[in-house]
């Protein structure tokens, strides 16, 4: 494999988890709202980690294939963005 064709494998694996993750991430807050699901739920906390933890794995460098660039993010949601991974890095990831 060529430098370019690891680049490019990289690439299009980095956008296939992106996918998964929030896919997962969407699913769980689905399952959320759909199910009246709140904060004094017994699966409540472990689907709000499952959120911020998957939400924030693409944007996280991996020793392979690197990081997501936080640039993929339209300037309207950086805000939030910002906020998911604070939270995942100092509450729900990382405590």
């Amino acid at each position: 494999m060529t430098p370019e064709e690891f680049a490019a494998t990289k690439s299009l694996w980095k956008f296939f988890y992106t996918h998964q993750c929030l896919r997962h991430v969407a699913n769980a807050c689905t399952f959320i709202l759909q199910n009246g699901i709140s904060e004094n739920h017994p699966a409540y906390y472990l689907l709000v980690v499952a959120i911020y933890a998957l939400y924030g794995r693409p944007f996280k460098d991996t020793k392979v294939v690197g990081m997501l660039s936080k640039k993929i993010v339209p300037a309207e949601f950086r805000p939030l963005h910002k906020i998911m991974i604070e939270l995942r890095d100092e509450v729900y990831a990382h405590t």
